[in-house]
């Protein structure tokens, strides 16, 4: 079942639990931005977040500027599974749950390259890669779907 904007403190133990260093921003659960929860007898088990916004590569902090965003765009954030239930359909459950409900706009996500996890999953969702960039001597690809 997909909730949202549930289980803030839960997502926070989600996330120290399993960010595996691809992603940094550990309050961006509590920032206002959507929370979108996958749960499983009241147990939030992944959760991704959604910034409503054509600025987040600036506010990402990342050294590129993507042409032609536009202005009903949505961002995620970030998208973490809790450790050990990885590989079961959660993070493909909730991106399903997000290109659904906002099926009218462009969606973007950035992943980390060495999150393999992560880039299956948009591929398999039908992200396509729309730039790549290098952040801190980390690898991005750039992925979007929609519109």
């Amino acid at each position: 079942m997909i909730v949202e904007n549930k289980y803030t403190n839960e997502l926070l133990e989600i996330f120290d639990g399993n960010s595996q260093d691809y992603i940094v921003d550990r309050l961006a659960v509590t920032r206002g931005f959507l929370n979108v929860v996958y749960v499983e007898e009241d147990i939030p088990l992944g959760y991704a977040v959604v910034y409503f916004g054509t600025d987040f590569c600036e506010q990402e902090e990342y050294p590129i500027k993507l042409e032609n965003v536009k202005e009903n765009s949505i961002y995620i954030w970030q998208m973490v599974t809790k450790k050990g239930f990885e590989g079961k359909g959660i993070g493909t459950c909730l991106l399903k749950y997000i290109t659904e409900k906002y099926y009218d706009r462009d969606i973007y996500s950035s992943i980390n390259v060495r999150n393999l996890g992560s880039l299956k999953i948009h591929e398999k969702c039908g992200f396509i890669e729309v730039a790549n960039f290098k952040k801190e001597n980390e690898k991005y690809r750039m992925f979007k779907i929609g519109g």
